[in-house]
């Protein structure tokens, strides 16, 4: 058979942030699948009301990439779409495609939780409905389509885990390589909803400056308090890649790469183009290693977008301050999309194993703001984007009363920072997460069981946190 015979398609949500720019690592993914591995591969962002008619999907994919057979993978869903692709993908399952999950933080969708064969309570994960999960680079899966398209068996092929007589095969994921990260086709994206199929307009691209995440880089021992509320008095001790609420260093397993700059230029060149200017995130935990670089040398430079951690900002306000004198004079503007503050309460913090005080935390507000009146408009704060994360289990009634009222009162929170800018989101906990041995725990110590979902995640609830609807004053942005 050859390779043209068989294509991929690369379904997820219809992402309708940041000019086009949600579905980047499925893009990507097509991308070098396409390119180096001579299958035809392309994003399909289907709607909700196009997933109970798998057929008029099909029809679709196998239209756009030319080809008769087709398997799909499903990646960057959240919790309200994968319910729907459950169907979805049986549906496809039961007419011979072939399915899998892919992608940042699908282990807990797929994979059955400890021991869940002994606890009917625990998530018994969805073996059935996709035929495997693949972690790991895109190159690293195109000879898991050769075998595909060879009619020849993949759960040998690296980054594969499957189901298979009654037991789970998990295959180690092969490292990535860095220059097949540099091309990205923004063109290669459909949306399908309805009747109505277009390709999607990308007008901002992501620039990748590292794999991984330094802080996720190297494993952190560390106790965890007992949930508010609860008879529990002991700490329990716990192992993670860096914070405990973020799957990513566990998902990695800890590797870090950084990028050279060679690599990071070659993908500000392939960017795509809004009015002849070139608007891009830079994902990189620690962007102000590389973004004097990125400002000096590079024209047509419209925005820069940056992620961060409180803690960089701190350590780097010489390197800051020249780098925005050079943006301003360039009339580049860096835009601070998400910066990760995740509370203003250290207790929150030390079980988050941040790294960082509260404290630490209103300073880097406190600079963000100096610095926007000294540089704008070359420095700019999004609104609705940092993280903050609350409720927890550790908050007390006490504690989410002042969250509240902090939201507004602050002077940099309820001011420049007002509540509709913190993106507040309650601490989600997946069944493989770091936490999740905590919560299990904690369910054994204390006798009460936890709902989970049926995508994986663990509900954990307190009696503060059930009122914490009815503390939050009326114009928060509340994620659940």
């Amino acid at each position: 058979m050859k390779k043209s015979q068989l294509g991929l398609a690369i379904v997820t949500q219809p992402h309708d942030l940041y000019e086009g720019v949600g579905a980047y690592s499925c893009q990507l993914a097509a991308s070098i699948i396409s390119k180096y591995g001579n299958y035809p591969a392309a994003v399909f962002e289907v709607a909700p009301d196009s997933l109970s008619k798998p057929q008029d999907v099909v029809n679709v994919c196998k239209e756009r990439l030319g080809v008769e057979k087709v398997i799909f993978g499903f990646s960057l869903m959240r919790d309200d779409y994968f319910s729907q692709i459950i169907q979805f993908a049986l549906d496809l399952k039961e007419h011979g495609y072939l399915t899998f999950l892919a992608g940042p933080s699908c282990q807990h969708r797929y994979l059955p939780e400890v021991e869940a064969d002994q606890n009917p309570h625990g998530f018994q994960g969805h073996l059935q409905e996709f035929d495997f999960l693949y972690t790991g680079p895109a190159e690293g899966f195109i000879p898991v389509m050769d075998r595909i398209s060879a009619d020849e068996g993949y759960t040998s092929c690296q980054g594969i885990t499957t189901f298979k007589n009654n037991q789970i095969i998990k295959n180690p994921s092969t490292c990535p390589n860095l220059d097949y990260l540099t091309y990205v086709n923004w063109k290669n994206t459909v949306l399908v909803s309805g009747r109505r199929v277009s390709e999607k307009k990308v007008s901002m691209g992501v620039v990748l400056g590292q794999w991984g995440c330094p802080y996720a880089s190297y494993e952190h021992e560390f106790q965890v308090d007992p949930p508010a509320g609860t008879n529990i008095r002991e700490q329990y001790a716990i192992q993670a890649y860096g914070c405990s609420f973020c799957s990513y260093g566990k998902d990695t397993g800890g590797k870090l790469y950084p990028f050279p700059y060679a690599n990071i230029s070659r993908q500000i060149e392939g960017l795509p183009l809004s009015y002849r200017k070139r608007k891009f995130w830079l994902s990189h935990q620690t962007p102000f290693a590389v973004l004097p670089y990125i400002v000096e040398a590079n024209d047509g430079i419209k925005e820069i977008y940056i992620m961060s951690r409180a803690d960089h900002l701190l350590n780097n306000k010489e390197t800051i301050e020249q780098t925005l004198r050079e943006a301003k004079r360039k009339k580049i503007t860096i835009v601070a999309g998400a910066i990760g503050f995740e509370s203003l309460l250290n207790k929150i913090l030390r079980n988050f194993n941040k790294g960082i005080t509260a404290e630490e935390n209103l300073e880097a507000m406190e600079l963000l703001v100096a610095l926007d009146k000294q540089f704008s408009p070359a420095l700019a704060i999004e609104v609705g984007s940092h993280g903050y994360i609350c409720p927890t289990p550790w908050h007390t009634e006490k504690d989410l009363r002042w969250e509240s009222a902090n939201m507004f009162d602050n002077p940099y929170m309820g001011k420049f920072f007002w509540p509709s800018s913190i993106q507040c989101r309650r601490l989600k906990i997946a069944h493989t997460d770091s936490l999740a041995d905590w919560l299990r725990w904690v369910e054994k110590e204390s006798g009460m069981k936890y709902k989970r979902n049926e995508c994986g995640v663990i509900e954990w609830k307190t009696e503060a946190t059930d009122k914490w609807e009815d503390i939050i004053h009326q114009g928060v942005t509340f994620v659940q």
